[in-house]
């Protein structure tokens, strides 16, 4: 199975980005290549206007973003491999918050998998969690696939 390679300098760009913005969802585009054996993140690409209508559920997406996103990796040899957004969360006692994907997640992978011929092949999740004061964050990749489903 393939793994991502995410560089802890993009991470932490990442992080410190997904901070600022909390509680509001912060969101990037990734830029990269593919290889036989793993995704490897070279750039992040923040459309300027990402945090405009977003909410602390919801990033208001633009497909046009790719477009710029493409027309960026494609003067640096890369390819758009797909997005990153963060969850937001105030945790007061223990709990769990995850880094998986909504379902409104999976269904935007899908929409960007059909509207990009399949060129859309990752979906990360940042989990910020602030708890008694101090924020923290965790990444996770997801492949952008189809699961089967058999209805009986």
């Amino acid at each position: 199975m393939p793994k991502v390679v995410f560089p802890a300098a993009l991470s932490r760009k990442l992080y410190t980005r997904a901070k600022k913005a909390f509680p509001v969802e912060e969101y990037a585009i990734l830029v990269g290549k593919r290889t036989r054996n793993d995704f490897r993140v070279d750039f992040l690409y923040f459309p300027v206007d990402r945090l405009n209508g977003s909410t602390p559920d919801y990033v208001k997406t633009d497909v046009n973003w790719f477009e710029t996103a493409q027309e960026m990796a494609n003067t640096l040899n890369l390819e758009v491999l797909g997005d990153i957004h963060s969850h937001c969360y105030i945790v007061e006692e223990d709990g769990t918050a995850g880094t998986d994907p909504s379902e409104a997640d999976w269904e935007w992978a899908e929409s960007m998998k059909q509207v990009s011929g399949g060129k859309y092949k990752l979906l990360g999740i940042v989990r910020v969690l602030k708890k008694k004061g101090k924020m923290s964050c965790r990444t996770r990749f997801w492949p952008a696939v189809d699961l089967p489903v058999i209805v009986k």
